[in-house]
């Protein structure tokens, strides 16, 4: 069994247990490969469920904000946008 290091254990708690939802893809297809506490309670998944989906899923990317994000994303490298939700019942945010 692989140690982890006393440092990214703080990491990894503080990023499970940090108020603001965050959800990590990959960037190129867009497989979810974690989310916090906060992210699984605000769509309604569990953290498992959430790692059998892909950003399409959560996210409305029909939406006139998130094509200007996924623009300056391609073109500076990042990007802040503030985006809709589709959560698990359905209802967006």
């Amino acid at each position: 069994m692989k140690t982890i290091p006393a440092n990214e254990r703080v990491y990894q708690q503080a990023f499970d247990h940090s108020l603001q939802a965050n959800i990590i893809f990959i960037v190129s297809d867009g497989r979810i490969v974690t989310a916090n506490l906060a992210a699984c309670k605000l769509l309604g998944y569990t953290k498992r469920e959430l790692m059998g989906k892909n950003r399409n899923d959560i996210f409305l990317i029909s939406e006139d904000a998130y094509k200007r994000m996924q623009r300056d994303r391609k073109a500076v490298g990042k990007a802040k946008a503030t985006v809709s939700i589709v959560q698990k019942n359905g209802k967006s945010r």
